[in-house]
C-alpha cells in the first residue's frame, strides 16, 4: 500500500513516534489528559464542561494514536466510493 500522505510511511512514522522529543510530547498529551479525567472525577470546578470532557477524550486518543488510524483518516469512506 502506498503511503496516504507524501512525506511519511510507517518506518518513518515509527522513527518519529519513537524519537525523544515525541515521546516527551505525548507524555505530555497523557499527562494533561490524566489530569483533567481527575478533575472531572473529583468535580473540579468548570471539568463538567462538555468541551472540558470533550479535550480530555481526544488527548487520550491523540496519545494513542498509530500509524493505522493516520492510514484510516486518509482512507475512509474508499471502499464506498467517497473520498476523506
Amino acid at each position: 500500500m502506498t503511503s496516504p500522505i507524501r512525506l511519511m510511511d510507517k518506518d518513518l512514522f515509527q522513527e518519529w513516534r519513537q524519537s525523544p522529543m515525541t515521546v516527551e510530547f505525548f507524555q505530555f498529551l497523557r499527562d494533561r489528559q490524566s489530569n483533567l479525567m481527575q478533575a472531572w472525577g473529583q468535580g473540579t470546578a468548570g471539568s463538567h464542561l462538555p468541551e472540558v470532557q470533550v479535550q480530555a477524550i481526544l488527548l487520550g486518543r491523540l496519545a494513542a494514536m498509530d500509524w493505522d488510524d493516520v492510514v484510516e483518516q486518509y482512507h475512509a469512506g474508499e471502499d464506498d466510493g467517497q473520498q476523506a
